[in-house]
């Protein structure tokens, strides 16, 4: 096969991109900030998030990211459930909502706030801070 100098600049150009889509990627799915190492502070994942544009919140669906950790969610959970937190999002940024236990599903959280505030997406990992005891 013959390789004229224009496939050879579609090649590359075709590369250049790919390697653009990769780096871009790789950029959008940076590690999240770090969390504070603190006995009131959970990492947990997003199982479903949905948005109400009429009343204006968004609730989500969560458990722990990390299975260890599924005790102590649980008991914070128990114990705040109704309460005041903050949830840090992958930026780094941290954001008020209201959290509630699940009863009908151990170890599971519901996450209630303004729709303004903040968007989780499904399968994502944020920190969530309880209340300090």
């Amino acid at each position: 096969m013959y390789n004229s100098p224009r496939s050879t600049r579609l090649a590359l150009a075709t590369a250049s991109m790919l390697l653009g889509l990769v780096l871009t990627w790789t950029k959008s799915s940076a590690t999240p900030a770090p969390l504070p190492q603190a006995a009131n502070v959970v990492a947990c994942r997003v199982m479903e998030a949905h948005t109400s544009a009429e009343m204006r919140v968004v609730t989500v669906a969560f458990h722990q990211k990390d299975k260890n950790d599924g005790p102590r969610l649980g008991a914070l959970l128990g114990k705040h459930s109704g309460a005041s937190v903050e949830f840090q999002t992958a930026d780094g940024a941290w954001h008020r909502a209201q959290v509630f236990r699940l009863k009908s599903c151990f170890g599971r959280g519901l996450l209630v706030f303004a729709a303004g505030e903040s968007q989780l997406a499904e399968r994502k990992d944020f920190g969530l801070k309880f209340p300090a005891d």
